[in-house]
């Protein structure tokens, strides 16, 4: 059996942290999910609000999965924000029908970048 594969982008968790502080995504002080003294809880609750805002505004909304992509090249960890698969079991768009150009175009313009999305099998 063929090996799953997600097209999207890899999304390293600073670029999202960024883009959080600067959308005012970091949660607040009274969050009861990020204790102010929990610096990984607020980390990860960034992160997370970053991602879905990204997807969100880019119109992909329940169309958009969230996996976890390791590059052997760099060693890093990624997230991956897939728009499809190989998969019908991930319910995004198949690879046999990737998204319209207009969407993928006002989602590279959010994640300021000029690189298509690519093919990735994630972990």
């Amino acid at each position: 059996m063929p090996k799953r594969r997600l097209y999207g982008y890899a999304i390293n968790k600073k670029w999202l942290l960024t883009y959080g502080r600067e959308h005012g995504l970091v949660p607040p002080p009274d969050d009861e999910d990020a204790d102010p003294d929990d610096e990984e809880a607020i980390i990860s609750s960034t992160v997370y609000h970053s991602f879905n805002d990204v997807v969100e505004k880019s119109g992909f909304w329940k169309q958009a999965k969230r996996a976890v992509y390791h590059s052997k090249k760099t060693g890093n960890i990624y997230i991956l924000m897939a728009i499809a698969s190989t998969d019908p079991k991930d319910k995004i768009a198949l690879s046999s029908a990737l998204p319209p150009k207009d969407k993928i175009a006002k989602l590279k313009e959010i994640l300021q970048t000029d690189l298509d999305p690519t093919w990735y099998t994630p972990l």
